[in-house]
């Protein structure tokens, strides 16, 4: 029996990686451009334009668009939740690209406490007293 070469899925592989590259350089290129900052080119929150309260996702793109021009604090301002985020979404990636031999999935808790630290955040972003006002976008 003739053995199944690996090299193709291999090839693919490699090209999946660098199609998603590109991908990540065009969108920070377009990001970092400041579309994101003129509101007639941002995507409206549906949510927000609904209801006039703010969502957990409320500013991130704007926020993003401050983070790549290297200005945390405005960024910031735009969605604290994101800038937390990232740092966990990256252990995240890491921890699962790392042991992907391996998995080991997350203990149940894990879910439940980020579920429940977004609702707390959405709740408190849009109470209209300080210190809860400086969650919202400003």
């Amino acid at each position: 029996m003739e053995e199944i070469s690996n090299s193709v899925p291999a090839k693919a592989s490699g090209l999946k990686v660098v199609i998603g590259a590109v991908a990540l350089i065009i969108a920070a290129i377009i990001i970092h451009s400041g579309a994101l900052l003129n509101t007639t080119c941002a995507p409206v929150c549906l949510f927000h334009k609904w209801t006039g309260l703010y969502c957990p996702g409320c500013g991130t793109g704007r926020g993003i668009t401050f983070l790549l021009r290297g200005d945390l604090a405005a960024a910031w301002r735009m969605n604290p939740l994101m800038i937390v985020s990232i740092p966990m979404v990256g252990f995240l990636i890491l921890r699962n690209y790392l042991s992907r031999n391996n998995p080991r999935p997350l203990p149940g808790w894990v879910g439940w406490t980020i579920t429940g630290g977004i609702a707390v955040y959405w709740i408190a972003r849009n109470i209209a007293i300080y210190p809860f006002s400086l969650l919202a976008p400003h």
